[in-house]
């Protein structure tokens, strides 16, 4: 299998609530195709621990603490940002139980993804 299309040497991947669950399988994933991944959480501790861990494999991570419905975490997170970021990955969980609840999840996750994403380009 041509696996050339998933390579992602040279790119580099912010991945939200990437300290455990499927954010924390994503981001490794990616490290493992090359890309240089930014572990996002909302404990520096948790973050550190899982770039180190992603290092120890030969990968490339930055941890850096951030919580996403902050506009000023948001902007730290830019400044610290290893050159550009061609990804972003929410692994925030969809609210099941009621309409309401998964509206509202789906505005602030998307408004979040608008922010950081013209953040990251203008900055």
């Amino acid at each position: 299998m041509d696996m050339s299309m998933y390579d992602l040497t040279g790119k580099v991947a912010i991945i939200t609530g990437s300290t455990r669950g499927i954010g924390n399988a994503i981001a490794k994933l990616m490290a493992d195709h090359g890309a240089a991944v930014v572990i996002t959480g909302r404990k520096q501790e948790a973050c550190d621990k899982v770039a180190e861990e992603i290092k120890a494999a030969g990968g490339k991570a930055l941890g850096v603490a951030t919580d996403v419905t902050s506009a000023e975490a948001r902007q730290n997170l830019v400044n610290k940002r290893p050159l550009v970021t061609s990804t972003f990955w929410s692994t925030t969980p969809v609210p099941a139980d009621s309409p309401e609840r998964w509206l509202t999840w789906t505005r602030i996750t998307s408004t979040i993804m608008y922010r950081l994403t013209t953040r990251l380009c203008t900055s």
